[in-house]
């Protein structure tokens, strides 16, 4: 397996681009079957069909390898999930009932790839992404599996605490944009 001595992909050897069946789509594992069956399968066309996400190939230049993938939608989060987060506000003389966002729907990077900074490039790229974008996305928001909640806790995700999650297997995590490095 390839990845855990291997050294750091740079981002510049990453090229990402629209989702296109290819059949570096049907032989991509990154170890998660659910994952692994939206990419595979017509659910990926469905979401583009149907204007629910955009999926994106990521490829290692060298030798054109599809080492990730990744699918985001332009999505909203109720300000009820965040009222009590520390760390996280909104002045009071706003009223909004929901906060603009870009939803990560799925993030996956082939198991013989992990451990090679892909999965934090595809985060600051999606990061740019938002922040590059004609409308107002103030946070990163996704539904992580509990194995991943380690990984974007160290991009700065927060889990959001709420009685309405507390059944939920994966944990809603946000990414708030107003403090992230990049932003002008």
């Amino acid at each position: 397996m390839v990845g855990l001595h291997e050294p750091p992909i740079p981002f510049q050897e990453l090229r990402v681009e629209p989702f296109k069946e290819t059949a570096d789509v049907h032989g991509f594992d990154c170890g998660n079957k659910e994952l692994n069956d939206f990419l595979t399968t017509e659910e990926v066309a469905n979401y583009e069909k149907e204007m629910l996400g955009t999926t994106y190939l990521v490829y290692w230049i060298q030798g054109g390898i599809l080492v990730a993938y990744f699918t985001i939608a332009s999505q909203s989060l109720s300000i009820e999930y965040l009222r009590k987060v520390k760390g996280f506000s909104i002045p009071p003389e706003i009223r909004l009932k929901d906060i603009p966002g870009m939803l990560i729907g799925r993030l996956g990077v082939d198991i013989n790839y992990k451990r090679r900074t892909i999965g934090s490039h595809i985060l600051r790229y999606i990061a740019g992404l938002a922040l590059g974008t004609s409308a107002a996305t103030r946070i990163l928001f996704l539904e992580a599996y509990p194995e991943s909640v380690p990984f974007y806790e160290a991009f700065k995700f927060r889990i959001i605490e709420h009685q309405k999650l507390k059944h939920s297997r994966n944990r809603l995590m946000y990414y708030d944009l107003k403090n992230h490095p990049e932003k002008e």
